[in-house]
């Protein structure tokens, strides 16, 4: 299997629950949030957020059911009264 066959069938949805998904798509999965909220949420120990399984040429692609399964943390309101 090439590389790219690899990333092909590692990135489909629709093959298994195991199904790994860019970082643009675990954006969107988890509303739209921006690259530099998903590099927070990975890089703070506290939230737990699941790490990338596989990286190609500098992308990074996550297990859809881990993504799934975790919980964004609740909205705050800094700098309200």
């Amino acid at each position: 299997m090439t590389r790219d066959q690899f990333v092909r069938k590692a990135t489909d949805p629709a093959t298994s629950e195991d199904a790994r998904i860019s970082q643009p798509e675990v954006a969107r999965l988890l509303g739209n949030v921006s690259s530099m909220t998903l590099w927070r949420w990975r890089n703070d120990p506290a939230l737990n957020f699941p790490q990338p399984v596989l990286e190609v040429n500098g992308r990074r692609y996550f297990r859809r059911a881990d993504i799934l399964a975790w919980s964004p943390p609740a909205k705050t309101n800094k700098g309200a009264t």
